[in-house]
């Protein structure tokens, strides 16, 4: 499918060569410049001598820049790991080489500038193309990271053209113009690649410039996480852009019901929401009416991929379990070897650590993570629950709810909150317990602490980790 990527690429820039295929707040390229660009970098490839036997990193923020280096990598037959600057550890880079626009990259990597001059050397395939084995490392995923250290994660050739295949069954990225607000170390690149083999155009902007963007140039999705689907409201909510947009498309995090139907009252287009993850690819989604209706019980998803629900005890009528996944387009730790092999599969199973259970429509019902279950003498809730009560306050602004161990044994639930408001922890101890049912009015808070900011993954998940060595400091 890469392969076939690129040769559609080619064939657009000849008969589209003018139009857009890339548009940054501050820049555009057409097709010709595209594939003169990726023809360029091929060039300089071979001109630092990189080969098949190691990945090649590429920490590049400019994503014009990230997007044809990748491809002439690519073109080249060369494993590409999209990163992010925390990614360059000892522990978890198994990359020599690292391309950058950065400055003062350290590590133990050799480290290669990316120059202007890259891009204009030549605008003639000198090289040719070097195809995929199916079974051949195309690209190295890191994990977001949001409940530990990102982990490395290998897929395959056969896997990249089945995630490709998965978006467009799920009706993702069907307009002529398609706008990503997060970056391309993540799952976003496969939108690009779809957008780009189609011969349409891909947008790239913050959130909070999106809306501009939409009224500049005429775009039909927005692609963004359920977290920047929030600071979307916001945006319109205050400057109430007369925008018109087709859908709206949200991945990494739970959207919630009121999210999902505000989407739908200002801006009048389909909202579909995205179980994906970086081993298993899209797992599950939910569109239309009644999907989005339903999802006043949680987050409630149509699943496209094998899921399964494991009972957390020997208890037969217990629904709730722990989710296991099986799909077309599954990805495997990486281990630093450049071919799939049967031995990094183990029973064939991705554990993603959810909990979960299967209702009576067949709907997956997604209720929290099983390693950041709060269990406070024997009462048991996930901290999305109460997360989502605590949205409700009117003088906080963001909310994270954790739960953290102190002298060694003992645990508590704790809360990080954003808020302009002098709240106290007794006083929101005293809120809570009214907007909570049966048990979980006993819940309290242990400690508080007050941020600026809930640190965040790139996609937008809470990073619990890291709320949690606040409390620890």
């Amino acid at each position: 499918m890469v392969n076939t990527i690129l040769k559609r690429i080619e064939a657009s820039a000849k008969f589209f060569p003018k139009r857009p295929a890339i548009i940054l707040p501050d820049r555009m390229i057409n097709y010709e410049m595209l594939l003169g660009g990726i023809f360029s970098v091929q060039a300089i490839i071979h001109e630092l001598r990189l080969t098949r036997d190691l990945p090649v990193g590429l920490l590049v923020d400019n994503p014009i820049r990230h997007i044809i280096i990748f491809l002439a990598l690519m073109r080249s037959g060369i494993t590409v790991t999209s990163m992010r600057r925390e990614h360059i550890d000892e522990n978890n880079v198994n990359n020599q080489i690292v391309i950058t626009d950065h400055d003062h990259v350290f590590g133990p990597v050799k480290v290669v500038s990316v120059r202007d001059d890259w891009f204009t050397k030549s605008n003639v395939d000198t090289f040719g193309e070097l195809p995929f084995e199916n079974n051949r490392i195309a690209r190295i995923y890191f994990t977001s990271g949001s409940t530990g250290y990102p982990k490395a994660i290998g897929c395959s050739f056969a896997a990249i053209h089945k995630r490709i295949e998965e978006i467009q069954f799920a009706g993702i990225g069907s307009g002529d113009r398609f706008l990503i607000t997060y970056g391309l170390s993540n799952a976003a690149l496969k939108y690009a690649l779809k957008t780009l083999a189609d011969a349409k155009t891909l947008v790239f902007s913050k959130i909070e410039d999106a809306l501009d963007m939409v009224l500049t140039y005429g775009i039909d999705e927005i692609r963004c996480s359920a977290v920047q689907a929030e600071a979307l409201i916001k945006v319109q909510k205050e400057f109430r852009y007369p925008v018109s947009i087709k859908t709206i498309s949200t991945g990494g995090g739970r959207l919630l019901f009121e999210t999902a139907n505000m989407l739908r009252q200002l801006f009048g287009c389909e909202i579909i929401n995205t179980l994906i993850s970086t081993e298993g690819g899209l797992v599950a989604l939910a569109r239309g009416d009644v999907l989005s209706d339903r999802q006043i019980k949680g987050n409630c998803f149509l699943p496209m991929a094998t899921v399964e629900v494991l009972p957390l005890s020997d208890r037969p009528d217990e629904s709730e379990g722990r989710i296991r996944i099986q799909s077309n387009s599954m990805a495997w730790p990486f281990t630093g070897n450049l071919t799939e092999t049967d031995e990094v599969k183990g029973d064939g199973w991705f554990y993603p650590g959810d909990l979960g259970y299967i209702d009576h429509d067949g709907l997956l019902i997604l209720t929290g993570r099983i390693d950041e279950v709060i269990n406070i003498g024997g009462v048991k809730f996930a901290p999305e629950v109460v997360e989502e009560k605590l949205k409700a306050h009117p003088e906080l602004d963001d909310v994270a709810v954790v739960r953290v161990t102190f002298d060694g044994n003992i645990t508590h639930p704790c809360i990080a909150i954003v808020s302009a408001a002098n709240i106290t922890l007794d006083e929101l101890n005293n809120w809570l317990p009214n907007q909570l049912t049966g048990e979980l009015r006993t819940v309290q808070f242990h400690k508080m602490i007050k941020v600026d900011a809930i640190p965040k993954t790139g996609t937008g998940k809470i990073a619990r980790n890291e709320i949690r060595k606040l409390f620890q400091q």
